[in-house]
């Protein structure tokens, strides 16, 4: 007849691992939350500057070919308002600049918009380890005039 040494109840071990774990995992999981975020920032930065550039591009006229001039093609209010009518309802506007839009309302051939995105962190640590509190992204179309 074997005799089975009594049985150590240990309370409370799976509540230190969980004190030592869920740390790592929220801080993973708010990391990986800044990085979609700051990737949402740079898509629809993006699609707002290409469909500026491909609106400043386009003739208003379509029987006028080879001038290049203010008349000619789509005025500036226009591709501001595309611009800013185009950015998401998840990116408060205080996170985009104003696009630097070069080639509208003048006599060259081509069309060049850029704009950047400033995101926030929410993540703790992330400053201390990047160095900064915050990730900028920037987009830049070029395309030439019709």
């Amino acid at each position: 007849m074997l005799l089975m040494a009594p049985v150590r109840r240990r309370h409370g071990q799976g509540l230190v691992e969980l004190a030592f774990a869920l740390p790592i995992f929220l801080f993973f999981l708010l990391a990986i939350f800044d990085l979609a975020r700051t990737f949402h920032a740079w898509s629809s930065l993006s699609h707002q500057v290409e469909s500026a550039t491909r609106l400043a591009t386009r003739r208003q006229f379509s029987l006028i070919r080879g001038a290049y001039g203010s008349s000619t093609h789509t005025p500036l209010s226009e591709v501001l308002n595309r611009f800013h009518q185009l950015r998401s309802p998840w990116i408060p506007p205080l996170w985009i600049s104003q696009p630097d839009i070069r080639g509208v309302g003048d006599s060259s051939q081509e069309v060049i918009i850029s704009a950047t995105a400033t995101v926030p962190l929410i993540t703790p640590g992330f400053g201390f380890i990047f160095g900064r509190n915050e990730y900028q992204v920037s987009c830049t179309a070029r395309e030439r005039k019709e």
